[in-house]
């Protein structure tokens, strides 16, 4: 699947293949900030909207949706990692 094997290219992130979902779950434990910090400064910095795992019980994860085309998962994933370089430990 395209999108974990992308975010296994971002050593700052840590994610597991999704079983019958249309959403990951990687985890940002190599970025100093928690999930609602994460989000609202990818968004305000890379225009990248995501949801803070906070909201599932999980403030080291995100959920990303793949429920787009693969042009966009491609772009926005170039953007998550660019920013996670900017912001590692």
């Amino acid at each position: 699947m395209y999108i974990v094997k992308r975010l296994y290219e971002i050593p700052e992130l840590e994610c597991f293949a999704p079983e019958g979902a249309f959403y990951v779950f990687p985890k940002i434990e190599g970025i100093n900030l928690t999930s609602m910090n994460f989000a609202k400064k990818i968004l305000d910095e890379s225009y990248v909207a995501l949801v803070p795992g906070l909201a599932f019980g999980l403030d080291q994860n995100l959920r990303l949706s793949y429920a787009i085309s693969v042009e966009e998962i491609e772009d926005g994933l170039n953007r998550i990692e660019k920013f996670c370089r900017k912001n590692r430990k």
